[in-house]
């Protein structure tokens, strides 16, 4: 098995981040409106990462990152890459400099098995080359591919997710609500590619009609993807 360099994401990748950012904003938009109670939104309802329905405000408070839970499964599959010998390289984009340290701290206490010094804090992720990305980020999803062309791409599928993802990475895993079984399907694609898999970038030659979002299923890899 070739061992591969893997930079992995934070927010809602490695850590679950919408449930409390949607409470926080709603609790901010109540304060700020007079004390009128303002909807609470789900993280189904969030279709892009600029949804009016988060206030991006919030993710500049310092302790907003301090108590957030790791996104269920995305840890042990973290443990599992480490032991079978690849370099994990955890990257965010703090929302301030203050966020910063609680990010390091939440990597230093939920990810000990890691080299807490291989924790980059960047807003151009895609300026470091490495054989495997895992992120949440369309937009990343893109400049990544254009600056690495031949990286390994994976993600949980998220609303916000287009067609335009399933065209860019080599995993959209089902998905944000499944994130065990998204984070399991990742494990093994970034295993199969290490061994040298041939359906990295499958073609995709035979898919079964349906599944969620009416995307269709490949036969031959499993993933999700345009009819």
């Amino acid at each position: 098995m070739k061992p591969l360099s893997i930079l992995v994401d934070l927010d809602s990748t490695l850590v679950e981040i919408l449930p409390k950012w949607l409470e926080r904003t709603r609790t901010a938009r109540t304060i700020r409106s007079g004390g009128e109670a303002q909807p609470l939104y789900t993280p189904a309802d969030v279709t892009s990462w600029d949804s009016p329905h988060l206030d991006l405000e919030v993710l500049g408070f310092p302790e907003f990152f301090e108590d957030l839970p790791p996104m269920p499964g995305g840890r042990e599959a973290m443990k599992r890459l480490h032991d079978d010998g690849h370099k994990i390289i955890v990257c965010s984009a703090p929302a301030t400099p203050e966020s910063a340290m609680y990010k390091l701290r939440w990597v230093k206490e939920h990810l000990p098995f890691l080299n807490w010094k291989h924790t980059i804090l960047t807003q151009k992720k895609e300026r470091i080359p490495t054989d495997v990305l895992i992120d949440d980020s369309p937009s990343l999803h893109k400049s990544y591919r254009k600056a690495h062309g031949a990286s390994f791409i994976a993600t949980v599928r998220f609303p916000c997710h287009t067609l335009e993802t399933f065209k860019l990475c080599n995993v959209v895993a089902d998905g944000w609500d499944r994130p065990i079984h998204a984070w399991n399907e990742i494990y093994e694609r970034i295993r199969g590619h290490a061994a040298g898999a041939v359906n990295d970038r499958c073609t995709h030659p035979r898919k079964r009609r349906g599944g969620e979002y009416e995307f269709d299923t490949c036969i031959d890899c499993g993933s999700q993807v345009a009819p």
